[in-house]
């Protein structure tokens, strides 16, 4: 019984390896200049909404701006010592305003990274090169973890 187990189990094992290997080649690109102009084209798609993304929050960062009245008369309050902010300003900065500069200072960052990226992938710079992936490599980590960084003082 023991041979017979042992058979059973070499030949489930080559079914997994039959398995991960036929998911591996599904998986690898066999032209690998189509593989390139399929990144180029996810990186720069994935650049564009995290760009449209905080260009978004710095114009509605979170808790609103407060509005104007409805005469349209943009007055702000003569007692600056109240937490009341003027039309059109931010209420985080006003209520928090350390928090609101490092929401700023964070979102601003990935912005620019993030049109970086897609400046470097629009100008035409061949992919192939080491330095050209490496640099969009180094951009697209610091625009993910700075997108998280705005996210999570956002909050």
């Amino acid at each position: 019984m023991n041979v017979e187990s042992e058979r059973k189990d070499e030949q489930e094992v080559k079914g997994w390896r039959k398995a991960l290997k036929s998911v591996g080649n599904w998986l690898a690109h066999k032209d690998k200049d189509e593989w390139l102009k399929d990144m180029r084209g996810v990186l720069s798609l994935v650049s564009t909404v995290i760009a449209t993304m905080t260009f978004q929050s710095a114009l509605n960062p979170p808790g609103g701006v407060r509005p104007g009245n409805e005469s349209g008369v943009v007055q702000c309050p003569e007692n600056s010592a109240d937490n009341n902010p003027c039309p059109g300003e931010s209420i985080l900065a006003v209520l928090y305003p350390d928090e609101y500069k490092i929401f700023l200072i964070w979102n601003t960052t990935c912005f620019i990274s993030s049109l970086a990226v897609c400046l470097l992938l629009v100008s035409g710079f061949p992919l192939n090169h080491r330095f050209f992936t490496w640099l969009l490599s180094i951009g697209m980590c610091i625009t993910i973890s700075s997108l998280t960084l705005t996210y999570m003082t956002g909050n």
